[in-house]
């Protein structure tokens, strides 16, 4: 080849490279912009209280889902290397997430947002960081090493509050109080007194504060139902009433008064599930509104009965369980909490017709697709099973839900439904038995710490108020109501009647849902609304799948370990019961076990109580109670401390399957059943039908019917 030639393919080549090189960065340009260089600094910077050498910090990529939040799943998102001037450089818009914990702080996962914008313009992002020094004199979440604290405190810490899960800003903005209508700032313990950055209100300022406001009310009574377990709080019940109650008198005696005076009762009780604590803040405000001027215009229709704080204990340590580590919100029936056996024992002397339940639900929990799972402030639910007054269970519904929806409408908040349970361990499901009016109410705050704290408690407020201003609207009808539907119940357990059955286990069709539709709102991390916000209405439990006839009665024989237990479970139920002679023999049919949630009957047969039996009647107030705890296969407390089998009190013989007692068909067990009263009578006193039991009730229909009981008190561990 000349050399012409290889001079002019050289700078053919040359020529080549420079267009090929031209393209690619005109190419390149045009794949990636300029803002694929850029970056956004994130930098986290200490609040008042926090010394930064003494907390860690990791970023990540991403956020945890679950409502408990775990180092674990922190762990599995993409971690951000600090740069060396500590800032985080994010080159990717999203949603974020920074960890902080150290001892003596709070624990807290806090999510923000990083922008396109973010990026662009290299912004820097200040982060104010979401902890602060723990006060580490209980009464708040994140303190591992509580003084005073059992044993086991660890594990019955609940997950939730051991890092707490903090929203992005922009969702947050969604939960400020300022926005609702009618809110005013809150007077109460955990508001206007010095407080760490999530530490609560405690027994002191709860106690102080009570007593405080009733040393100038003549209408506000406080009362100690007594002292819990371990660490001997008192356990405050507050009545509000226009009729005088002397300083002395019993919680018996209150109830007596409180039916005398003709109006209808309202009970809200708080802060069973401890860790919940707005529904007790909520329930001192309430009690701050009945002490003024709304409690006037309330008492002129009914009286108001509020326990702030069912457990006491569980609120020092911030635990939803008791001090021994169960749930007392599924301890209705089988009374392990010596807490609980106060509560139930004042309910029956008391009697009321209404009651609100008072609970949160979680705070965090979040999509994987990037969004709020539900962005409700509130939830609620009646208690809606069919062993209830059907009456009783449709004005829950119909009225009083209805109204409570409206009202929280009214006042700005997004309001949804909580879903049913007929678990009879569970409080409203419990109480509804009993013919109340029940009604949950659920805010967001598991595992927030003092986060919206303002917000759910005027959340609380307004539900309160909208179920006691319907109790005083609808105050003759609904006094009528309750008392012909329990007055019905003792009309039913002296008859033996086919159609009458004890429903065990419940599901839902699909065919009956709630006279109102409520809107499923939902939040990107941006604080947007997301496109699928549906309006829907709830399936609400209506067939029963498995059911069993009403017995008249139920026959324990003496002489037996168990029974000594099961006798102390029905007395605090307000069960009466009386013995027979020993050596009776009755027609009674045995209860035998076909599978663990399954039970059958031998047939009605000749038994003989060598050392006589207890009887325990089905023509009273309790008997759906009763019931559900004696029947041992009841299907809708499975798993639960329900029934007598359920809660372990009593086991079928292994070689029979028999379970140790016996039903009773024949109509007015009280005549065909002899009660035999012996010198020596169980705990002591008189054992008659009419003498069983630590409560007086009262049912005031047109004429009234009266029961008076008298009570031994026993525990058992």
């Amino acid at each position: 080849m000349s050399f012409n030639m290889r001079n002019r393919l050289h700078s053919l080549k040359n020529i080549y490279v420079a267009m090929l090189v031209s393209a690619v960065l005109s190419v390149s340009m045009f794949a990636f912009p300029s803002s694929a260089f850029a970056i956004a600094k994130v930098t986290i910077v200490s609040s008042n209280d926090v010394v930064m050498s003494d907390v860690q910090i990791d970023v990540y990529k991403g956020f945890p889902t679950s409502s408990s939040i775990t180092e674990s799943a922190l762990n599995r998102l993409a971690k951000i290397t600090p740069s060396t001037d500590g800032s985080y450089e994010i080159s990717e818009k999203g949603t974020y997430c920074y960890y902080v914990r150290g001892k003596g702080y709070y624990s807290v996962c806090k999510l923000f947002n990083v922008t396109e914008e973010d990026i662009n313009e290299s912004k820097t992002k200040e982060l104010l960081l979401a902890t602060g020094k723990i006060a580490g004199t209980g009464f708040e979440p994140c303190n591992p090493d509580l003084p005073n604290a059992p044993e086991n405190y660890l594990s019955i810490l609940d997950g939730r509050d051991k890092i707490l899960g903090v929203w992005t800003d922009e969702i947050l903005e969604h939960f400020k109080p300022d926005i609702l209508k009618g809110y005013q700032p809150f007077r109460t313990p955990a508001f206007t007194r010095k407080k760490a950055l999530h530490e609560l209100s405690s027994q002191t300022d709860m106690v102080e504060f009570i007593n405080e406001l009733a040393s100038t009310n003549a209408n506000m009574y406080v009362f100690t139902l007594g002292k819990t377990e371990f660490y001997e709080y008192d356990l405050p019940i507050v009545v509000f009433t226009t009729s005088n109650i002397p300083k002395e008198a019993t919680i018996a005696e209150v109830g007596e008064i409180l039916r005398k005076n003709g109006k209808p009762t309202v009970w809200e009780q708080s802060q069973i599930h401890a860790n919940e604590p707005a529904s007790g803040e909520g329930a001192l405000a309430m009690i701050q509104e009945m002490a003024g001027d709304y409690g006037v215009k309330v008492l002129s229709k009914a009286n108001v009965v509020i326990i702030p704080r069912v457990n006491p204990e569980g609120a020092y340590l911030f635990t939803r369980t008791t001090y021994q580590g169960f749930d007392m919100n599924r301890d209705h029936l089988a009374i392990k909490a010596k807490e609980l056996a106060f509560i139930h024992t004042a309910f029956k002397q008391i009697l009321p017709e209404v009651v609100i339940d008072d609970h949160e639900f979680d705070f965090y929990g979040a999509s994987s697709a990037g969004y709020m799972s539900n962005a409700y402030d509130i939830e609620s639910t009646p208690a809606s099973s069919l062993n209830n007054s059907a009456a009783v269970n449709d004005f829950a519904m119909r009225v009083v839900s209805a109204k409570l929806h409206e009202d929280l409408n009214a006042a700005g908040l997004r309001n949804y439904h909580y879903g049913y349970t007929v678990n009879n361990a569970i409080g409203r499901a419990y109480y509804g038995l009993l013919n109340s009016i029940s009604i949950l109410i659920e805010t967001r705050g598991i595992g927030a710490g003092r986060n919206n704290l303002e917000r759910r408690t005027y959340s609380h407020v307004i539900a309160a108020k909208s179920i006691i201003d319907t109790t005083c609207l609808h105050a003759p009808e609904i006094r009528a109501m309750v008392a012909n539907a329990r007055q019905e119940v003792i009309e039913k357990g002296k008859k033996y009647d086919e159609e009458d059955q004890v429903a065990l286990q419940q599901t839902a069709s699909g065919n009956t849902r709630t006279p109102f539709a409520l809107t499923q709102y939902k939040f990107y991390m941006d604080g947007t609304p997301t496109p699928n916000q549906q309006t829907v209405t709830l399936s609400m439990n209506d067939t029963i799948k498995r059911s069993r006839t009403r017995p008249t009665a139920y026959l324990l024989p003496k002489g037996e370990d168990w029974v000594e237990k099961a006798l102390y479970i029905l007395e605090n139920q307000g069960a009466e019961f009386y013995e027979i002679a020993p050596g009776s023999t009755v027609s009674a049919d045995q209860y035998y076990k076909i599978k663990d949630d399954e039970a059958g009957l031998r047939g009605i047969a000749s038994v003989t109580f060598e050392n006589g039996a207890y009887v325990i009647p089905m023509d009273q107030i309790t008997g759906n109670i009763i019931a559900v705890t004696m029947e041992p296969d009841v299907n809708d407390s499975k798993g639960y401390d329900g029934t007598l089998v359920q809660s372990g009190i009593v086991s079928a013989d292994p070689d029979t399957q028999n379970y140790p007692y016996y039903r009773f068909t024949i109509d007015n067990p009280r005549e065909a059943l002899p009660e035999y009263k012996p010198d020596t009578q169980y705990g002591g006193g008189s054992s008659g039908c009419n003498a069983m039991g630590l409560w007086g009730m009262l049912i005031l229909i047109t004429v009234p019917v009266v029961f008076i009981v008298v009570k031994k008190e026993k525990t058992f561990n």
